[in-house]
C-alpha cells in the first residue's frame, strides 16, 4: 500500500516539475502581452519552475549587458529571484508571480535629453524614446525606457520602481 501511494504522488507531482513555459492557467487578471508598439520588442514568458512570469526580448532579438551574452530577463517577483524557501512553498501555484497592467507614458521632446544622457554606453541622440512602466501582482514596478532608431530599438534602460540609479542598461541586438 505505501508503494502504491508512492507511486501516486510521484506522479501527481509531475506536473509541479514539468518545465513547460506555458502560461496556460494563468490567473484572469494577468498580463501575457503587450499593446502595440511594445509587442514588437517585448513579450511575457511564463516559467513553471520558478513560479514566475517574465519580461523578455521578443523573437528575433536578444538583449545583452555589459559585454555577455546571456539571455536577460525581468522576474514579476522582484528584480531578485525568490529564495529556494518561497518557490518550495509555491510548487502548487505555476503562476504565483505575474504582471498585472502596464502604462505608456508620452516622452516629450524636452525630455530627450535627460534620457540620452542616462544612456552614457551610446554617443546618439535618439529622437524616439519609448516609457513602459509594468507592474506585477507583488506591486513590482518595472520601468522601461525603450531608445528606437528607423523603428528598431537599439537599447533598454530598465529602472525598478522609478529609481534609475541601479538601472540595467541593455543592449538590443536584432538576430
Amino acid at each position: 500500500m505505501k508503494i502504491i501511494i508512492s507511486i501516486l504522488i510521484i506522479i501527481l507531482s509531475l506536473p509541479a516539475f514539468s518545465k513547460e513555459d506555458t502560461c496556460d492557467n494563468a490567473p484572469n487578471d494577468a498580463m501575457l502581452e503587450f499593446k502595440k508598439p511594445y509587442n514588437k520588442w517585448l513579450k511575457i514568458t511564463c516559467d513553471t519552475i520558478k513560479k514566475s512570469h517574465l519580461i523578455t526580448s521578443q523573437d528575433g532579438y536578444t538583449w545583452n549587458v555589459g559585454n555577455t551574452n546571456k539571455s536577460f530577463s525581468f522576474n514579476a517577483y522582484s528584480p531578485y529571484p525568490p529564495k529556494y524557501t518561497t518557490l518550495e512553498l509555491n510548487i502548487y501555484e505555476p503562476h504565483k508571480y505575474y504582471f498585472k497592467q502596464a502604462k505608456s507614458l508620452i516622452i516629450q521632446p524636452n525630455q530627450l535629453d535627460g534620457l540620452n544622457q542616462m544612456l552614457s554606453e551610446s554617443n546618439f541622440k535618439y529622437k524616439e524614446v519609448y516609457q513602459h512602466d509594468v507592474m506585477s501582482s507583488t506591486k513590482t514596478v518595472y520601468n522601461f525606457f525603450i531608445f528606437v532608431n528607423d523603428d528598431e530599438p537599439e537599447w533598454i534602460i530598465a529602472c525598478h520602481s522609478y529609481n534609475c540609479s541601479k538601472a540595467a542598461t541593455i543592449e538590443v541586438n536584432k538576430q
